[in-house]
């Protein structure tokens, strides 16, 4: 996809959702897990209007946002101010149990405080976002919030230097 010059963010994740079970997962931290495939669907954020793409689209295109799904690998990209949103929303609303996620992530800059990852508690809002951050030529923010709210940095390089993202979450 052409990237313009007002580009915010372009993003290619590889994503791999995880359950405990028995069957394993390539890549994953631990053992014992069992690969699962929730339903989900692409939104596309322009002009505070999100609009809803069936979870099997090869591409997906509103305002500024689009996506592509193309050798294994999906791209989200941001390519104008008109949107700040593109996601796959996995329709995974669970109340107890463990869950993995693993992506492998590139961002291309530049980027604003864009968000990569993140768990919600209901409708509550998110209790874990993973942020892009210009810090040091390129890093990850992981903030937390509620009661134990904490802020980290991960250092991941310059921009277009590929990562690994894994989190692990718990409901008791």
């Amino acid at each position: 996809m052409k990237q313009t010059s007002h580009a915010v963010l372009a993003m290619a994740i590889c994503g791999v959702c995880l359950a405990g079970g028995a069957r394993f997962a390539h890549a994953q931290v631990g053992t014992g897990w069992t690969e699962i495939h929730p339903a989900s669907n692409i939104q596309v954020e322009a002009h505070e209007q999100i609009k809803e793409f069936p979870g099997d689209s090869r591409h997906a295109t509103d305002g500024g946002g689009a996506y592509a799904n193309t050798g294994g690998g999906e791209i989200f990209q941001l390519v104008n101010r008109t949107s700040n949103r593109e996601e796959r929303r996995f329709h995974d609303d669970y109340h107890h149990g463990t869950r993995q996620f693993q992506a492998d992530v590139t961002i291309f800059g530049p980027t604003n405080e864009e968000s990569i990852h993140q768990i919600f508690n209901g409708s509550e809002g998110p209790w874990l976002i993973v942020r892009q951050s210009d810090d040091g030529g390129g890093s990850v923010r992981i903030q937390t919030h509620g009661a134990s709210a904490h802020v980290g940095f991960i250092p991941i390089g310059p921009y277009g230097t590929r990562f690994r993202l894994n989190s692990i979450e718990q409901h008791q």
